[in-house]
């Protein structure tokens, strides 16, 4: 074999040895995070801005769970809004009447058990492929799952109802802002009507208009409406 064939060889062997690399690695890296999409932010990235990166209050998840500054009362917060969450799941009782508020709430609670038991059943078949979702080994179990889950739930739930509940309060007033809008209008355009034979009550000539009729006239009939309703106000 000459030199040159020599040469082709050994540039052709490693041409196929770099190619069998970049194969065998992207076939690691795609069965390792094919399913993976929760990640840890990179070291570096994270020293520009650490409290960014990092739970202030409450760990969701594996990843920060040990942390010892999140160590405090307010992980009890979750299990309180799982035990909420748990408790709507619960079928409600009905025609049990005859129950004794102490039997009552013993049914409560083994409903209660049997609606945990069947979640934690759900959970654990899927406790497998939750730790897929990662990019790194974790510690993840059924009850870490419920937890945190029941708790998410419990909050967007909480958050809609408030949400829904002042929305309803703005809506409700600005409902009230227009018919109040409306009344006026609808008396303003009627005294107006009404000014020129007003004047005539008078001996003598007077400026008078609409405004003046309306808030003369509104402040007696609230006047005479609150002493019909309370003659007596002070009690005397």
């Amino acid at each position: 074999m000459s030199e040159g064939e020599n040469d082709y060889a050994k540039d052709l062997q490693q041409l196929y040895t770099v190619a069998g690399k970049i194969y065998e690695g992207t076939q690691k890296s795609e069965s390792f995070f094919s399913s993976a999409c929760i990640y840890r932010v990179p070291e570096d990235l994270r020293k520009l801005n650490e409290r960014a990166y990092t739970p202030c209050l409450i760990a969701i998840g594996p990843l920060h769970r040990e942390d010892k500054h999140l160590q405090t009362p307010l992980q009890h917060v979750k299990l309180s809004y799982t035990n909420y969450l748990l408790s709507r799941l619960t079928p409600r009782m009905e025609d049990q009447q005859e129950l004794t508020a102490g039997m009552e709430e013993e049914l409560a609670k083994q409903k209660k058990l049997t609606v945990l038991q069947k979640c934690l059943a759900e959970l654990k078949t899927l406790v497998h492929d939750a730790k897929k979702c990662y990019a790194e080994e974790v510690t993840l179990d059924e009850e870490t799952m419920l937890i945190d889950g029941c708790f998410i739930l419990e909050f967007l739930y909480r958050y809609r109802i408030r949400t829904q509940t002042e929305l309803t309060a703005e809506m409700k007033e600005e409902l009230a802002k227009q018919k109040k809008l409306t009344v006026l209008q609808k008396c303003l355009a009627e005294l107006k009507t009404l000014v020129h034979n007003a004047k005539k009550c008078y001996a003598e000539e007077v400026t008078l208009d609409e405004e003046t009729m309306l808030i003369d006239g509104c402040f007696i009939l609230e006047f005479l409406y609150r002493y019909r309703i309370d003659p007596n106000p002070n009690g005397n």
